[in-house]
């Protein structure tokens, strides 16, 4: 098991390595990936990341989400959502952009729907953040029991990374903690163990380890759909096995269809869904996932393709199907 900064240091030598679990996706856009314990340079197909808004540059961006944040105003507690993310964002030294922001919509959403799995008793496997970004939020809102981190050790790095500068040295290196093998695994659940590490990180490549957690909600947003087939149906079958003896909500928003670089299509209605899935919700997302803004006209513009999302609680595993 490594822990706090080393999980780090740890990482920054698996970047420089070959990651079986990347897609053609990203073996392209991780090519200039480089980190080099302080500063990433590369970063593509990672979403966002843009300097902290002062003055006219942040009232600007503000008023260009005032459409996601009446939209916000429907759920009870975007409003104090809202003011932890901003707060978050300026510790990370960034905008509170529309990924963010998306974000902040996203589970306003789901603790409307369903506050129950976003409790302090609850567990969430987040597959694929984004700068540690929901991650950053379910601490923040102290609304769990314990999240598991899951995503390819680039990625995770910079999850990791920005983790920490929200937390701060001491408590990153205090609750946070990785696990790549059965080893750890045994040791992070035995009763002569005394410690509850609040962030789980499993690198992608060691995703199975998943499969040991009592996970009450799993959530993925964007990352699914640049992932391979394999993947895909690898990451359903591990949440089914978790469901065979805890009640799992799953909530995924990916785009409807998106051509990968070495030309494979992925398609939402083809994940690995199951007829015996109790569904929710399946409908095209709201607008902060359909839309962007930019500061050229037309300053709101579609995302090129549509998004679909998804929430349900996923039926048992059955080898006969899957």
């Amino acid at each position: 098991m490594i822990i706090g900064n080393s999980i780090i240091e740890y990482l920054e030598e698996e970047t420089k390595k070959n990651d079986p679990a990347e897609s053609s996706h990203w073996k392209k856009f991780n090519y200039d990936f480089k980190f080099d314990g302080k500063n990433f340079t590369g970063l593509k197909g990672f979403g966002e990341l843009g300097i902290r808004f002062f003055g006219i540059s942040n009232l600007i961006h503000n008023v260009f989400q005032k459409p996601w944040k009446k939209i916000g105003k429907e759920y009870s507690l975007f409003s104090d959502y809202d003011k932890i993310a901003k707060n978050i964002s300026n510790k990370q030294n960034r905008t509170y952009d529309k990924d963010f922001i998306r974000h902040t919509l996203t589970l306003s959403l789901l603790k409307e729907k369903f506050p129950n799995y976003l409790s302090h008793y609850s567990t969430i496997s987040i597959i694929g953040d984004g700068f540690a970004t929901m991650t950053s939020l379910l601490l923040a809102t102290y609304s769990t029991k314990q999240i598991i981190l899951v995503n390819l050790s680039k990625p995770l790095t910079v999850d990791l990374f920005y983790l920490r500068l929200w937390l701060g040295e001491d408590e990153f290196n205090s609750s946070v903690c990785l696990i790549n093998n059965k080893k750890d695994l045994d040791l992070l659940n035995s009763k002569n163990y005394n410690k509850d590490y609040k962030v789980v990180a499993i690198q992608a490549k060691d995703r199975d380890l998943l499969s040991f957690f009592k996970i009450n909600l799993a959530i993925n947003m964007l990352s699914m759909q640049e992932m391979d087939k394999d993947m895909i149906k690898s990451y359903f079958n591990i949440l089914r096995k978790i469901a065979n003896d805890n009640k799992l909500l799953f909530y995924c928003a990916n785009r409807e269809t998106k051509e990968l670089p070495d030309g494979t299509n992925i398609k939402f209605s083809e994940y690995p869904w199951a007829k015996k899935d109790e569904v929710i919700f399946d409908e095209l997302c709201p607008v902060w996932h359909q839309q962007t803004y930019s500061y050229n006209p037309p300053f709101y513009r579609n995302y090129d393709g549509s998004f679909r999302h998804r929430l349900c609680f996923l039926s048992k595993y059955d080898n006969k199907y899957y």
